[in-house]
């Protein structure tokens, strides 16, 4: 389900951007590595797949990277959402604000993991979906320098 996950953001990326590609040898938390030759910069991205349930971790908030939910990840068209780390761990918060039950989220906890994808959790991620200007936004504002 991994693969599949990052195929569809390496999809997005080359569709959507000029954006280049690098996968790194060795998996020190980060999936896919999109650069820009010239002026150079890079990002880092971490890819994740949800097929049941979907994961937010505290770690990508201090993190200049990228974090990507690939929602249904092996149907033929796997909807790719991207975040900075502080929006991915706002997720729980923005789902408590708009009347979904997340109660057992704690700051302290590091992660929260939902079980399911809901209706109301696909309805925030959509408002995250892959596009063209989301793309160039992003990266922009995590990119090394």
């Amino acid at each position: 389900m991994e693969r599949a996950a990052v195929a569809a953001v390496e999809s997005s990326l080359l569709r959507l951007t000029d954006l280049s590609l690098a996968m790194p040898l060795v998996d020190h938390g980060i999936d896919l590595i999109a650069f820009r030759p010239r002026p150079f910069a890079t990002a880092g991205l971490q890819v994740k797949g949800a097929v049941s349930g979907l994961t937010v971790h505290s770690k990508y908030v201090a993190e200049p990277v990228l974090v990507s939910y690939v929602l249904q990840p092996l149907s033929a068209e796997p909807e790719v959402c991207i975040l900075t780390g502080a929006d991915a761990w706002d997720l729980p918060y923005e789902y408590q604000r708009r009347g979904g039950r997340a109660s057992d989220h704690h700051e302290s906890n590091g992660t929260y993991r939902w079980p399911s994808v809901t209706s109301l959790l696909r309805e925030i991620l959509a408002e995250y979906r892959a596009t063209e200007g989301r793309w160039a936004s992003l990266f922009e504002q995590v990119r090394s320098r």
